[in-house]
């Protein structure tokens, strides 16, 4: 029976297009102070906004950055690693991977934003209606409703011989 995804955080496995807004909010600079019969933390809260520069549907290159990422010009502060990211339908569309400030005034910054859809090979240890309870990988959840993910369809996840998830595809074909 398919779930009501009116109220759930909606994602997309597909990246933005070059050049459209994006939007991240996260903590760089949380800190924490213990008093006698308090604690008091402060979150250093960010948010920031930039446009996508170039998309890198399975990885940037194979050192430094080997997983599918766009680039985008907004500011990362160090700590926001893992931060969500939102595009400009308000879906959730990456995480805040890496960043790298101006190397001369005027420049923008570098930053770099995972995409989703790798995500929905982790199987995930749930109750199911209508399933006996163990291990789903999250694309079955997406498929049935269960996480609101646009573009699962897209995904496809390969097993071996012994049915262990071993990779994932994104196929770009409409």
């Amino acid at each position: 029976m398919p779930h009501d995804n009116s109220t759930k955080l909606k994602m997309t496995m597909l990246p933005p297009p070059v050049g459209s807004e994006v939007r991240a909010f996260g903590y760089h600079a949380c800190s924490a102070a213990v008093g006698d019969q308090t604690v008091t933390i402060d979150w250093g809260a960010s948010t920031s906004i930039g446009r996508v520069i170039e998309i890198h549907p399975e990885r940037r290159d194979s050192s430094s950055l080997a997983w599918p990422c766009f680039r985008t010009d907004a500011r990362y502060d160090g700590g926001m690693s893992g931060a969500p990211v939102f595009d400009q339908n308000n879906h959730l569309c990456g995480l805040v991977s890496t960043s790298m400030p101006p190397f001369e005034d005027g420049e923008s910054y570098v930053s770099y934003v995972t995409l989703l859809w790798p995500m929905l090979a982790i199987e995930i240890d749930i109750l199911r209606a209508h399933h006996a309870p163990g291990l789903y990988p999250a694309l079955e959840l997406a498929r049935d409703g269960m996480i609101a993910a646009e573009h699962w369809e897209k995904v496809a996840i390969q097993r071996d011989a012994t049915q262990r998830i071993v990779s994932a595809t994104l196929h770009h074909a409409p």
